[in-house]
């Protein structure tokens, strides 16, 4: 075994040029192995976490429920929470208004409390909350946390606007998106609410968790969910899943995953291209060596086990060096696109770690794989090779020149005898 090494290091000193394409090769796949690993894993484990924040943390929503539903809901055991929200009324402005409230698991869900730059959300019965370019549009300029402002308000189209004093107790964040600028989000109290309503005439959507004991997955999510409104009495197109959120959170990445798989498996299949094609070349030239190496009693077992040997102490080299790296550009592109996303003005999400000691592990096994596929080939063909075969393949392969002495470059058997019989001749 000891041997076998020191035969396969001697050799990759020997071939240096071949031995260095080969490190660059699988250095090359290896770094972008690792990316790719170490991106999936990240934009896995990253959008699971932000998923709350970006749909919500319901399995679903029940649109326009009134008192009676509500109750019918609260009452069946599968639902282990449930968040209303609801329509507030109407409030005047040049753009489009939603005035909604919303209770504290409903706030929850949808993580509002990121939203708020300054403040809270509306406890008193006239508070209000809003983008500070809701404020602007409503002619309040540099509006701060318990200012007064006045707005036109009605509670339904059966009334005019009239004009109401609200306290602002928070300010939400801004945003760059044009399109959600045409429509404004503002948020009163539970208290304001029900102030304006009387019991029968509230409507809320509800949105809701279910419990440990449903099974529910992305597949069955509509039919179980559908179930449960059928029995409610609730109607089907008063249902909304949720399935963005429970795709990202039952079945995390399986599209990602997807993608990366194809990817992967044409990053290792043009690296066994490239890595084999190097090593036939180094295999073409150091043939006799091979071959004598055979002759000297070296089994084909042997042999395979030596190519093995020189492909792997190769890799050795790659294979660390690439993970390094491909970490290293892994944490920069990463890093790059959460600055992107500070700059657009989005909110602010769960920082996750690059950092993925699985990622770089089933990255180096690629990478080892990508080796170990490249040289199945080249070890059949050294383990086939004969001694006598070996010498025969030199010269066929080798210079037209080649064994030539330096007189006369062709001697034939029958001038040698007539040259001879001449000269016993004249010695006679």
């Amino acid at each position: 075994m000891k041997t076998i090494a020191r035969v396969a290091r001697c050799n990759n000193k020997k071939n240096q040029t071949r031995s260095i394409l080969i490190i660059l090769a699988i250095f090359l796949s290896t770094v972008l192995l690792t990316v790719i690993c170490s991106f999936a894993d990240w934009m896995i484990r990253s959008k699971k976490e932000n998923a709350a924040i970006d749909y919500g943390s319901q399995y679903g929503t029940f649109i326009s429920m009134d008192s009676n539903q509500l109750r019918e809901i609260q009452r069946h055991g599968e639902f282990s929470e449930i968040g209303l929200t609801a329509d507030a009324g109407f409030i005047r402005l040049d753009k489009s208004v939603s005035f909604m409230t919303m209770d504290e698991t409903a706030r929850r869900f949808a993580q509002l409390d990121l939203y708020f730059v300054d403040g809270t959300f509306p406890e008193a019965v006239n508070e209000i909350a809003a983008q500070k370019e809701f404020f602007e549009a409503a002619g309040y300029e540099q509006v701060q946390v318990g200012d007064i402002i006045q707005l036109q308000y009605r509670s339904d189209l059966k009334h005019k606007y009239e004009p109401m004093e609200f306290s602002v107790s928070g300010i939400l964040h801004s945003t760059a998106n044009e399109e959600a600028q045409k429509r404004f989000l503002a948020f009163t109290s539970q208290a304001f609410f029900e102030n304006q309503y009387e019991i029968e005439a509230r409507k809320y959507s509800v949105g809701f968790r279910l419990g440990e004991e449903v099974r529910i997955t992305t597949d069955n999510a509509e039919e179980v969910i559908g179930a449960l409104a059928k029995e409610c009495g609730i109607p089907k197109e008063r249902v909304s899943v949720n399935m963005i959120y429970l795709m990202l959170v039952l079945e995390a990445g399986v599209e990602t995953l997807s993608v990366c798989a194809v990817i992967i498996a044409a990053v290792i299949l043009f690296s066994v291209i490239i890595i084999y094609n190097i090593f036939q070349v180094g295999i073409v030239q150091n043939i006799r060596e091979y071959g004598k190496i055979r002759a000297l009693g070296a089994g084909k077992k042997q042999m395979r086990r030596l190519i093995l040997q020189e492909g792997l102490s190769l890799a050795g080299c790659g294979i660390p060096l690439g993970i390094a790296v491909g970490y290293i550009v892994s944490w920069g592109c990463i890093l790059w696109l959460t600055e992107q996303e500070k700059m657009i003005g989005s909110i602010e999400h769960i920082r996750i770690s690059v950092f993925s000691a699985p990622a770089l592990l089933l990255a180096a096994g690629f990478a080892l794989l990508t080796v170990l596929i490249a040289l199945r080939k080249p070890m059949k063909i050294v383990a086939s090779v004969s001694p006598v075969e070996a010498l025969r393949y030199i010269e066929s392969t080798g210079s037209s020149k080649a064994g030539y002495r330096k007189g006369r470059k062709s001697m034939s058997v029958w001038a040698l005898t007539a040259a001879n019989i001449a000269a016993n001749k004249n010695v006679r």
